[in-house]
């Protein structure tokens, strides 16, 4: 049997419609689930005035069930002949069985009780109140006197079980057959255009017949193959400022959408490509369109469909163009406010605005934006000779202009242009292009953005990242499970990224201090190699126990790592190197190096040249990133590893035998430890 459910509403705010299209369908499954039926299937569907459901499958009737009750004790349920007592009986009654169908379990006394299934009509009636109130919502209201509270006013319900209607009612309103579509521009009430749903299952081809594509995953395909086709037909391609998103969202406004192009002043060509793009999508929801890399002085708009619907071909013309030109005048108003921006803020030298940052806070405990921007470039100016860079004066202007345009008209209107906005005026004004392209890519990494700064670029984002764990850290606020107000773990990601995407060989705590932070960096380290490169988190903790502090380190002894079960001489290098780790059970030898001068045995003689060789060979691996080569070292060791322990008493009662023993031994262990820890793994 086919059930649906429509719950027709005035408009319902796009950014709603998503959670609320998936909270109808989960509502509804949990409660027919609950009501015993079983084995169905949900489909939803959503625009600004309704949210529904078809479910397909549903049985006849729900199952039959045994219900157990729990009844009296037995030594109050039964006299002393045995006969049951006033407790006995009423429970019995109570439960609706006959007391001969009352048994004994344990203690107490228990009724089986067999209940009917109900039927679909019935568990359906009772169940779309129950779905409506449950969909969760980020804001609701109330509407009439019943109390009831909605995203928006609910203005009709559909619920037809197969073609017949299913009686139920939920805030005064009773449940029909009519849908309604959205009322033309002539039309003034909200519900002049009943459209009558037969039967469920003709559900979505009736609306579409009426020009309502009420399945959102349609809406989206015809959304995006239309602004495809009107970008191709002018050899354009469209600028789709928020990916795949663009077109739920496009979609989740309208309910019949029509694909236009408009056109702009070309005037206003001449700003920032960035500010344009921005005004469009941002204000209006347009889709700006580029040629040749270059953007063009049009655009693409998605409008519910005002026109065609007639057969007066002369009046729908007119609409069409109406949509035409009035969107055009909108756009024009916000991009001369843009452009005004625009001039207004490049008058004023940006390396002028710097001071300014006095008066901006950055968070109440941690400063104003100028102090900040001291930190950063203290920061800056120690790491920079660390990663190569020697023209400190060059780094200190790029701090000094990375946060300027954060006080410009144009950031204020676009907070997502900071830096973008920068760099533009920077670019303007004649400052160095390295310099300026800092100031945009010190943001970087942004999101799953796969931009990564580099060079001076990847030295102001290192140091503004660090600052922003330091200084909210610093100020108590560090994240919780849920909440991350200050990009706390962004920033992590952010400094990690950059280091190893750029392959950058550093250690972090020439970046990073205090112990929460650290932990904090590590975490996050772990963390995002387990994601990306699906290595076991055991694993990871056994390398981080041997040093994380230089990611692209760890990230190279990670992976070897990860592969080190597969290797024919795995079993070899853990054995060595427990049996070396399990006898260092005190001090004894750990602050001390071996002398060979002490050596009796043979087998330990040999054993200390070979740790020698090992060191050295194993250093210039791993300087090399050579970790294979370094664990090919280590796993010959065994055969030396085995003679030693069988031939040798490290735990002799000479003190200065067994001292210089275990030095050895401490000594190989901690080559070992260089890449890992084998006693995790």
């Amino acid at each position: 049997m086919k059930f649906l459910l429509e719950i027709g509403t005035e408009e319902i705010p796009a950014g709603f419609l998503p959670n609320g299209r998936t909270a109808l369908k989960k509502s509804s499954e949990d409660i027919l689930i609950k009501s015993g039926l079983t084995n169905f299937v949900i489909t939803e569907y959503g625009s600004p005035r309704r949210l529904a459901i078809l479910a397909d499958n549903l049985p006849l009737k729900s199952n039959d069930s045994i219900e157990t009750y729990k009844g009296p004790p037995l030594r109050v349920a039964f006299d002393s002949d045995g006969n049951p007592t006033k407790a006995a009986i009423g429970f019995a009654k109570k439960v609706g069985v006959n007391i001969s169908e009352i048994s004994k379990e344990g203690e107490y006394l228990i009724a089986k009780v067999h209940i009917p299934g109900r039927t679909l009509t019935e568990i359906l009636s009772d169940a779309i109140p129950l779905i409506i109130e449950s969909i969760p919502w980020p804001k609701s209201m109330r509407w009439n006197n019943s109390g009831k509270r909605f995203v928006r006013p609910v203005r009709w319900i559909v619920a037809l079980l197969e073609n017949n209607i299913v009686n139920a009612e939920w805030s005064g309103v009773i449940a029909g057959r009519n849908s309604f579509i959205r009322r033309m521009p002539n039309e003034k009430d909200l519900m002049s255009r009943p459209v009558p749903i037969n039967s469920a299952s003709e559900y979505v081809d009736t609306l579409r017949n009426a020009n309502v594509i009420v399945d959102h995953r349609e809406r989206i395909k015809f959304i995006r193959d239309g602004i495809e086709k009107k970008a191709k037909l002018i050899g354009a391609e469209p600028v789709l400022l928020s990916g795949e998103e663009t077109f739920l969202y496009l979609c989740d406004h309208t309910e019949d959408p029509e694909i236009m192009v408009a056109d702009f002043d070309t005037a206003f060509i001449t700003a920032p490509r960035e500010i344009l793009e921005l005004t469009m999508w941002r204000h209006q929801k347009y889709i700006p369109l580029i040629k040749n890399g270059k953007l063009i002085p049009k655009f693409i708009l998605v409008s519910n469909r005002t026109f065609g619907h007639s057969s007066n071909d002369e009046a729908n013309e007119r609409r069409y163009l109406n949509v035409i030109l009035g969107n055009r005048r909108v756009l024009s108003a916000r991009l001369s406010d843009a452009i005004f921006f625009w001039k207004t803020d490049i008058e004023r030298p940006l390396i002028s605005r710097a001071e300014d940052l006095a008066k901006v806070t950055f968070q109440k405990d941690a400063g104003t934006v100028l102090q900040r921007v001291e930190r950063i470039t203290a920061l800056a100016l120690r790491i920079a000779p660390i990663l190569k860079h020697q023209d400190l004066k060059r780094v200190e202007r790029a701090v000094r202009l990375s946060k300027a345009d954060l006080t410009t008209k144009l950031v204020f209107e676009f907070p997502e242009l900071q830096g973008v906005i920068g760099k533009r005026i920077a670019l303007h004004q004649g400052e160095d292009l390295e310099i300026a392209e800092s100031i945009e890519e010190h943001y970087w990494p942004i999101g799953a953005d796969p931009r990564i700064p580099k060079g001076l670029s990847a030295i102001v984002a290192l140091a503004e990242k660090a600052d922003t764990l330091h200084s909210i850290f610093g100020v108590g606020l560090e994240p919780t499970g849920s909440a991350d107000p200050y990009g706390l773990r962004r920033a992590a990601l952010g400094i990690i990224r950059i280091l190893l995407e750029n392959k950058i060989s550093f250690d972090i705590t020439n970046l990073i201090s205090g112990e929460k932070v650290l932990n904090f960096v590590r975490q996050r380290l772990v963390n995002y190699i387990s994601e990306t490169l699906k290595i076991n988190i055991a694993v990871l903790e056994a390398v981080a126990a041997s040093g994380w502090h230089n990611f692209v380190d760890f990230e190279l002894r990670a992976i070897a790592a990860s592969k080190l079960k597969e290797r024919s001489d795995f079993e070899d290098m853990v054995t060595s190197f427990k049996r070396v780790m399990n006898i260092l059970d005190s001090e004894e030898g750990r602050s001390s190096e071996p002398s060979q001068e002490k050596f009796v045995e043979p087998a330990e003689k040999d054993l200390f040249n070979a740790v020698s060789i090992l060191d050295r060979n194993v250093a210039e691996n791993l300087s090399n990133g050579n970790i294979e080569e370094a664990l090919d070292e280590i796993a010959k060791m065994r055969p030396l590893v085995d003679k030693f322990f069988d031939e040798v008493l490290v735990n002799t009662d000479d003190l200065s035998l067994r001292i210089n023993r275990k030095a050895l031994l401490n000594r190989l262990g901690l080559i070992f430890l260089r890449i890992m820890d084998f006693s995790r793994l």
